[in-house]
């Protein structure tokens, strides 16, 4: 008895052994990219205090999160005697400090959130004013 016939089926069964066309179409690329990317910039120009709100929030987060490691590494040296401070000090800004950063992930998911949802419709609503505005026949 010959082991192809098995081969072969258990080759189907395999993700990505088959004939990749049979699995997968060609994917679309846009003509004009340049264009293309300037029509989705202006909908988010549109938004350009939500999107200016987002880029603070991501900066003060991305701050915090540069300096709560320093603060944790600070007070680990104060524990080991490594180093002169305060430790309560130490606690209570690395405290805060991660507590901003929780918050400034949370706004920005909010914001995020907030921007696409606003971007999307504002495509409905034109999509819909150009599908109205179709003849009937």
């Amino acid at each position: 008895m010959s082991k192809e016939p098995d081969f072969k089926l258990a080759e189907r069964n395999i993700p990505g052994m088959m004939n990749r066309q049979q699995h997968f179409a060609e994917p679309e690329h846009a003509d004009n990219i340049g264009a293309t990317v300037t029509r989705i910039a202006v909908y988010f120009v549109k938004e350009k205090r939500l999107a200016a709100g987002m880029l603070a929030v991501v900066l003060s987060g991305t701050v915090c999160g540069i300096l709560a490691p320093g603060l944790q590494s600070g007070a680990v040296d104060i524990i080991a005697g490594e180093k002169q401070g305060v430790l309560s000090h130490t606690l209570a800004l690395m405290l805060s400090v991660y507590l901003l950063y929780s918050i400034c992930g949370l706004l920005q998911g909010l914001c995020s959130a907030r921007l696409s949802q606003n971007v999307v419709r504002r495509m409905r609503e034109e999509l819909f004013g150009k599908i109205v505005e179709l003849p009937a026949r």
